[in-house]
């Protein structure tokens, strides 16, 4: 009986764990847990062969409960087992994947304007990158009462990302030529929770369809640069100290038991300073710097997410 417990353990849905089980409770005169485990035999394998058989020997202890005292004095006998649907309140997760940016993944056209180039193409020259997540989901809640268990609410009520991915101008040539100056790290933070629908087709099996909303802070600030003789140029100035956005993620994942596999699409817009100036360095300048462009405005990013997580 406790072999039997504790594999029941490791796997929930051995119906022949409790097809044994109802027997040696049987030998042992505990007619209750043996009549209980050989309905939840029948309960997860409807169509076995012998489930006429299985619902006789119910009928059968039945009479003998009547009887009969049964023995419960024994610790062993005391029932603890766990529900076959039985899962944890909550689950860490942690997952990690590829993200290959959409829309701007293309290097824009050097003979653009700054204000063309990050607001209206939104070509930053994003490579594929890489993201890492942590994360608590609850028990999903069943849809339509005891009759239908196989559709459920997901909820995540935390989720934190981060992702990184580069950014590389230097395929432009010329000006853009210079590696150190013109090729950087974009990285996010977000934090944010997930909401969808499970379904659940097997045991320890689940698809998913969910929409995640989120707040995106583009926290590390980012400076492209370049100095050259007595003059310094700045393309592009993001500052995301100041700026909090909200990302909209819309994903599915296959799900079996604790490893799970999607795809998910993620789009943002973010908030950028861009300025385009020349700095005269010499000791004889006095104006400092002249602005040739400054602007502000919003560059839509876009993400395929492939994602693998891991629940514990």
């Amino acid at each position: 009986i406790q072999l039997y417990k504790q594999s029941l353990e490791i796997e929930p849905c051995d119906h022949l764990a409790f097809y044994n089980l109802g027997l040696l409770y049987a030998t042992k005169g505990d007619f209750n847990n043996a009549i209980k485990n050989m309905q939840i035999y029948l309960t997860l394998y409807p169509t076995a062969p012998d489930a006429r058989g299985a619902q006789d020997k119910i009928y059968e202890w039945e009479g003998k409960k009547k009887a009969s005292t049964p023995t419960t004095s024994d610790p062993e006998l005391v029932n603890t087992l766990k529900d076959p649907t039985h899962e944890r309140n909550a689950n860490f997760m942690m997952g990690f994947g590829i993200t290959t940016p959409r829309g701007n993944t293309g290097l824009f056209d050097p003979t653009e304007t700054d204000v063309s180039r990050f607001f209206s193409s939104g070509k930053l020259g994003l490579k594929n990158g890489f993201y890492t997540e942590i994360g608590v989901s609850v028990n999903p809640i069943a849809l339509g009462g005891k009759t239908n268990k196989k559709i459920h609410f997901l909820f995540e009520p935390l989720a934190m990302r981060y992702s990184q991915n580069d950014i590389d101008w230097s395929k432009a040539g010329g000006f853009y030529a210079n590696r150190s100056a013109y090729t950087k790290n974009f990285r996010l933070l977000e934090m944010g929770e997930k909401f969808g629908i499970r379904v659940d087709p097997a045991p320890q099996l689940f698809f998913s369809v969910y929409y995640k909303p989120a707040l995106v802070m583009n926290v590390f600030e980012m400076e492209i640069s370049q100095k050259t003789g007595d003059y310094e140029w700045s393309l592009m100035n993001a500052n995301g100290s100041a700026y909090v956005r909200l990302s909209n993620t819309i994903g599915f994942a296959v799900r079996y038991h604790f490893l799970s596999i999607g795809y998910e699409f993620y789009s943002v817009n973010l908030k950028y300073d861009v300025r385009n100036y020349y700095h005269d360095a010499t000791p004889q300048n006095t104006t400092g710097y002249d602005i040739i462009t400054k602007a502000k405005g919003k560059t839509p990013i876009q993400f395929g997410v492939f994602r693998i997580a891991l629940y514990l």
